[in-house]
């Protein structure tokens, strides 16, 4: 439980949390963009007090911490759809002649900011 301290009385972060995933929850159900790290436990933590639909997805990049993908892998394997690339990233980083950098991060526009499209 976080509770916070206001001039206006105790508030439950947590409750205040749920009450607004429910509010806002799509009809199709929330897309959770899962990467192991501790704000994607809480989110996944959330959507699931909450009772709400969802899918938790994880983009694997291939070069993920081992400790990471066995993380994932023994505490949320069945909540989180693991999402393959189409090739590694040593491949992708051949096929663009250079490493990624801070400033050329061509890499997550293929791991990590895939747009999710349903054939209708």
């Amino acid at each position: 439980m976080l509770i916070e301290n206001t001039l206006f009385g105790r508030i439950d972060k947590v409750a205040q949390a749920i009450t607004r995933i429910k509010l806002h929850k799509p009809d199709d159900g929330y897309y959770v963009a899962f990467s192991g790290g501790k704000d994607s436990c809480v989110i996944l933590d959330l959507v699931q007090r909450a009772g709400v639909k969802y899918d938790a997805h994880y983009n694997v990049t291939t070069v993920d911490p081992p400790e990471l993908v066995q993380f994932i892998y023994q505490y949320h394997k069945h909540d989180v759809i693991f999402e393959k690339p189409e090739m590694p990233m040593w491949q992708l980083c051949g096929n663009n002649g250079i490493m990624p950098t801070r400033i050329a991060r061509f890499c997550c526009a293929v791991y990590k900011e895939k747009v999710v499209t349903e054939e209708v």
